[in-house]
């Protein structure tokens, strides 16, 4: 039977029926269809809850450089550039340590609250004072201001001697404008903690 050729009409042909060839591919090509299909719409899924994600972040970043933007400028009013918000709130922090200690990290008797409210409480509404500096450091508390006479300038220095926390105040200076007849003054004031 081997021998018989393909022009012999009565020849044996055993591929046929459950015998035939068949390919693979061709009987898992719908469920490949099928798993390709899941696969792109896993994809397609993904690539979108990516761009929703990355555009919620995005709004996101947005409000918080507003919102520091917005801090930043409350707290530092005079600095008009903002280039790194969180930097410059540190320099300025460390400015506002140094000022507040004797430069070896030793904090101050008072605050400097502390100070300005002693200063609000004992010096009365009446009197005509312009205050145009205040330095507080180690040494002691200088004020500098302008009032209508040196009368004035005796009674601030009264009440400002009535805290525990002004042990004493020393008028400085004081200088009479020819132009105005005001009184520019300049009181030193030796701070201390006090009864607290």
């Amino acid at each position: 039977l081997g021998k018989q050729t393909d022009k012999l009409h009565n020849t044996f042909n055993f591929c046929k029926g459950e015998f035939a060839f068949h390919s693979t591919l061709i009987e898992y090509r719908h469920k490949a269809r099928i798993a390709g299909g899941a696969i792109f719409a896993i994809l397609l899924f993904s690539l979108a809850y990516l761009l929703f994600d990355t555009a919620s972040l995005n709004k996101e970043r947005a409000t918080l450089i507003t919102d520091i933007h917005a801090v930043f400028k409350a707290t530092l009013p005079n600095t008009k550039r903002i280039v790194a918000p969180v930097q410059q709130l540190q320099v300025a922090l460390t400015d506002i340590k140094q000022s507040t200690t004797n430069g070896n990290d030793n904090a101050l008797p008072l605050t400097v609250l502390t100070v300005l409210r002693e200063l609000s409480s004992l010096v009365p509404e009446s009197l005509n004072i312009r205050l145009v500096r205040m330095v507080y450091e180690r040494s002691g508390l200088r004020l500098t201001g302008i009032t209508d006479s040196f009368n004035t300038v005796n009674s601030m220095k009264k009440g400002l001697e009535q805290s525990p926390f002004f042990p004493t105040v020393t008028i400085s200076s004081t200088k009479q404008n020819p132009k105005d007849n005001s009184i520019r003054f300049e009181l030193k004031i030796e701070t201390s903690a006090g009864a607290q």
